[in-house]
């Protein structure tokens, strides 16, 4: 694989070490070396930083179980299947808890769940 120079910490920041990192084909962002994705990290974390809490893993865990135990392993309804309700695969397509309104969209990190199939919730991304 060829090489390049590390895509810094932040675009339009170059790499303090100069370091020469391998290129990923098809990569949504510049490879960088180990401490610049660090670097990156944080700054991605700082942004939201109530994304990953135990808590809200847990919040969401427990909205998915309560629609398990209610409905089954049924989604309600999402945009690639028309709307309608269908079963929703454990493996290939499980159910995730999903904003009502969607963080990207102005909602907050803490507001009300609902679930979908993981196929609709990325199907929908920030749209209400």
């Amino acid at each position: 694989m060829p090489t390049r120079p590390c895509g810094g910490p932040a675009p339009g920041r170059p790499c303090p070490t100069r370091q020469l990192v391998t290129a990923r084909p098809g990569a949504k962002q510049p490879a960088c070396c180990p401490a610049c994705g660090t670097a990156r990290q944080r700054a991605k974390d700082a942004r939201r930083p109530e994304r990953r809490t135990y808590g809200e893993q847990q919040r969401r865990r427990a909205a998915v179980a309560e629609h398990i135990a209610r409905c089954g392993y049924v989604c309600p309804g999402c945009p690639p299947y028309g709307n309608h309700p269908h079963h929703a695969d454990p493996v290939a397509n499980p159910l995730t808890a999903e904003h009502l309104v969607p963080v990207g969209a102005g909602g907050s990190e803490d507001g009300p769940l609902s679930v979908l199939c993981r196929r609709g919730n990325s199907a929908k991304g920030a749209r209400t």
